[in-house]
């Protein structure tokens, strides 16, 4: 059994009313809203714009930023569930340092299936948002061959075409659009997940409302 499922299993199940020391709690805060507020805000800018306007570094930078976005909200709302149901003199950075050395993806699969959850007649909806896995696989791809360094290609030999992904993602403005698209569908599915811990003394709409970020211009934009 994974230390990340041990300690999402306490987190989700725990139902006592203590809370962390303040110290914690707002040291978490500071820390992540930064990079949430300035990504958030690069991200809101450039996504106000039509996507037939978007240059290929705006492009880069949206994709980056989203990126960052999710993962700094995965990550933040699940340090935060730890924290939340310590009892030894452990500090938020031992927690902090022992979390973050866990992919977010592992993370997210453990919280979907490790947690407790309170689903009643959102049963069947929970069953279809399971998906999000396999969102944030593909979603993360453009990431991963932007900071790999992979190329930005395309070739034609005898009239058949081949290009690398990061062309495709670059060049067609409609699979921009739906990359886009992809972010606030998974931002939903994590949010439908959180909403729906069986923990009742967590604040569920602090969580979602501090991390779980959608710039205001991204539903015009994938409208």
């Amino acid at each position: 059994m994974s230390l990340i499922y041990c300690i999402i299993q306490s987190m989700a199940s725990d139902k006592s009313t203590a809370k962390p020391p303040r110290r914690y709690t707002e040291f978490s805060l500071v820390t992540s809203l930064h990079v949430f507020n300035h990504f958030e805000t690069r991200s809101n800018i450039l996504l106000a714009k039509n996507v037939y306007d978007l240059t290929v570094n705006d492009k880069l930078d949206i994709i980056i930023s989203l990126q960052i976005l999710l993962e700094a909200g995965v990550n933040s709302i699940i340090r935060d569930l730890a924290v939340h149901t310590l009892k030894k003199d452990i500090t938020y950075v031992d927690v902090a340092k022992d979390l973050d050395s866990i992919g977010f993806r592992e993370k997210t699969a453990s919280f979907i299936y490790g947690a407790n959850f309170e689903f009643g007649k959102d049963l069947p909806e929970a069953s279809s948002r399971r998906r999000v896995l396999g969102k944030m696989q593909n979603f993360t791809r453009y990431r991963n061959a932007i900071m790999h360094g992979h190329t930005i290609a395309t070739q034609s030999i005898n009239g058949t075409r081949s290009s690398t992904v990061l062309h495709d993602i670059l060049e067609d403005d409609e699979a921009f659009k739906r990359h886009v698209k992809q972010y606030a569908e998974i931002i939903n599915d994590f949010k439908f997940y959180v909403e729906h811990l069986s923990n009742e003394s967590i604040d569920k709409d602090k969580l979602v409302k501090s991390y779980l970020r959608m710039p205001l211009s991204l539903k015009r934009f994938i409208a």
